[in-house]
């Protein structure tokens, strides 16, 4: 019985950390600083943020199709790539991977 009741409670403290870890992420101006920062390319605020939701979206359709994170991550990268080429932007590819970063950590 001791045993069910740890895990009760286990499990209860870990929806606590995951319910709030996720309240707590995004952030659009987080994003643009983070972007302003590593981003070496002159990128407008609205594409910087279109980009980033094509990461995001990238990224959970990449997991939930049963990607690894890591998989899903580099399709982020290829989306990013395409949608800024239709943009009419010429962001290197280290800068497209660290917009994706930047939205792995404040938009998604």
């Amino acid at each position: 019985m001791d045993k069910i009741k740890m895990l009760m409670t286990i499990l209860a403290g870990a929806g606590v950390a995951l319910w709030t870890a996720g309240v707590a992420t995004a952030d659009d101006y987080m994003f643009l600083d983070e972007v302003r920062q590593k981003v070496g390319a002159p990128i407008s605020a609205e594409h910087a943020l279109k980009l980033g939701h094509v990461a995001c979206d990238a990224i959970r359709d990449g997991v939930n199709s049963g990607l690894s994170f890591g998989s899903a991550r580099a399709k982020a990268d290829e989306a990013v790539g395409w949608a800024q080429q239709d943009m009419g932007l010429s962001m290197s590819m280290p800068d497209g991977m660290f917009l994706v970063e930047a939205a792995e950590h404040q938009l998604c």
